[in-house]
């Protein structure tokens, strides 16, 4: 599920999807909607794309259409059927995964990532324009942020947002 056609992140997020699935000839993408990171967008979504295509087995999108998209697939009755994948690391999301009602989601830190990046804007200023280092604040994280029933004990004190 696309988050917004026009934004440039959303342009990227689909040409590393499209990247990502490409080499496997198994995986087709036979629809697509658009959440505008929502969640009645992301249900209003899922149910046109499970509509028109009932035997889907996959639907992947942020993590607030997912939450739209759980309720889209246990209304048609093919919850056990479809696996939802998500990113962006919300509670919502590691809650639905310990739940069994999400596949797995990817790990995203905007909290952290907002205050370190003006923490080393401020540094560069001081430093007199100085570039600073970057920091990936997600190095650490078990399974490189990759977040499944297996391992989402790790990340529920994680999450730097509700959903």
């Amino acid at each position: 599920m696309r988050t917004r056609a026009t934004s440039a992140l959303d342009q990227e997020l689909k040409k590393a999807f499209d990247a990502a699935t490409s080499v496997n000839p198994n995986i087709k993408v036979v629809a697509e909607g658009e959440s505008f990171y929502t969640t009645p967008a992301g249900l209003a979504a899922a149910q046109n794309m499970l509509a028109a295509h009932p035997d889907l087995t996959v639907i992947t999108g942020a993590d607030q259409a997912i939450t739209g998209a759980v309720t889209a697939v246990k209304d048609a009755g093919v919850a056990d059927k479809v696996k939802l994948v998500g990113y962006g690391g919300g509670a919502i999301a590691f809650q639905g995964i310990a739940a069994g009602e999400r596949y797995g989601t990817v790990m995203q830190a905007p909290a952290t990532e907002g205050g370190l990046g003006t923490q080393m804007f401020i540094d560069a200023i001081r430093a007199g324009g100085e570039i600073q280092p970057g920091i990936d604040v997600l190095a650490d994280l078990p399974d490189g942020g990759v977040v499944t029933k297996d391992n989402v004990d790790q990340f529920l004190t994680l999450a730097e947002w509700p959903g």
